[in-house]
């Protein structure tokens, strides 16, 4: 989320289509490589911000899914998702944002390192359960498809989501 003056945090707000799996806090993924050794373009933050924090999508679609090749290689693990999950809550909460939707796409996110959808989402939702207490925030969660992987991809994805 893009930071606004800091006398717009008194206000409280709603967010809505966030995508989980493109807030990961940027020395998150500098430590998520590190513990897992993964790859980086940088492992210093102010570089790798380069490569992860993207401005003005619209100008730049590389850029864009560059950033998300990123984020999607540091999805490891199911802890992992709950730590992304939970600073992405604390950071709104430092907002003020009161009443939350966040998205994610299982099959993409979580396919990198080929991590079962069940633990990955029990994961989202002890971050949101703690979040909702500790910051008096209501958060939404939509399981979203990604056609981009086919039709199968998206029959998978909403067979999960309904089940």
């Amino acid at each position: 989320m893009k930071n606004f003056d800091p006398r717009y945090n008194d206000i409280p707000k709603t967010e809505i289509h966030c995508h989980l799996e493109g807030a990961i806090r940027t020395q998150t993924i500098i430590d998520i490589a590190q513990e897992y050794n993964l790859q980086l373009p940088s492992y210093e933050a102010s570089e790798l911000d380069q490569h992860v924090k993207v401005l003005d999508q619209m100008r730049n679609l590389h850029a864009v899914l560059a950033a998300f090749a990123i984020f999607q290689n540091s999805i490891t693990s199911a802890k992992v998702v709950e730590r992304i999950a939970w600073e992405l809550f604390e950071d709104s909460a430092v907002q003020n944002i009161r009443l939350f939707e966040v998205r994610f796409s299982p099959d993409w996110a979580f396919r990198g390192h080929n991590l079962d959808w069940d633990e990955a989402l029990d994961g989202i939702l002890r971050a949101k359960e703690r979040a909702e207490r500790e910051f008096d925030m209501a958060i939404g969660l939509i399981a979203i498809t990604s056609r981009s992987l086919g039709p199968d991809s998206c029959v998978r994805t909403v067979d999960w989501a309904i089940r």
